[in-house]
């Protein structure tokens, strides 16, 4: 009787541990976990990038022209989102480096606030001077040339609080200040009896305190 070599092999061939259903089975469940993998790393992206967009959106309500009262509110917001996500580390950083650009707008804001307070005190004072002296009163040369140095170091000092329109507003002030100190100079040196009303000047052209009629006109 021939030997089945075949057959012997075959037998001796161990069977599988899973059949090929369990392997089926198997594969489909892989499948399944890396579906729900690639779904929460989907929907985690898509969080963070809308959380984000928010904390984008809420800094991006206010600018250094508002109240600071209105940027607190903003950095106040940011802060509650920031403490809702704690652990996302991603939305954290966006978070942080959004509040920091708001406590610099917050920064600026105080500084213009402070410029624009000092630009009315300037008017104010500017406008003492004139009213003064129309009132009869003392013109003190040494206090204009103090208002034009001390306001003019402030525009330097404080530059980056000024936007175009304030920084004109406050050179304006100051050429306003420099031709005040100027014209009352020019009226000291033709007025030398304050007490008499009227300018005094002499009606003879050599003499240095001469004036046409139309600069007593303008005078």
């Amino acid at each position: 009787m021939p030997v089945d070599v075949k057959a012997i092999l075959s037998a001796a061939e161990p069977e599988p541990v899973f059949g090929e259903d369990v392997m089926a089975l198997s594969r489909i469940a892989q499948s399944n976990r890396t579906y729900k993998r690639a779904q929460q790393l989907r929907e985690k992206q898509e969080y963070d990038t809308f959380a984000i967009a928010q904390g984008a959106e809420v800094a991006g309500s206010v600018n250094f022209m508002d109240s600071v009262a209105d940027i607190d509110l903003s950095i106040a917001e940011i802060a509650k989102m920031s403490s809702a996500n704690k652990g996302n580390n991603l939305v954290q950083a966006s978070l942080t480096k959004l509040r920091g650009g708001l406590e610099e707008t917050k920064q600026l804001a105080s500084g213009r606030n402070a410029s624009i307070e000092s630009l009315n005190t300037l008017s104010d004072d500017v406008y003492q001077l004139q009213e003064n002296r129309a009132k009869g009163g003392i013109y003190n040369e040494g206090a204009v040339t103090e208002l034009i140095k001390n306001a003019k170091n402030f525009v330097n000092s404080n530059a980056h609080y000024l936007d175009a329109n304030l920084r004109k507003d406050y050179e304006s002030k100051i050429d306003d200040l420099v031709k005040t100190r100027n014209v009352y100079n020019m009226i000291d040196f033709y007025d030398k009896d304050h007490e008499e009303k009227g300018i005094q000047f002499q009606a003879d052209a050599s003499q240095p305190d001469y004036l046409t009629s139309i600069q007593q006109g303008l005078l």
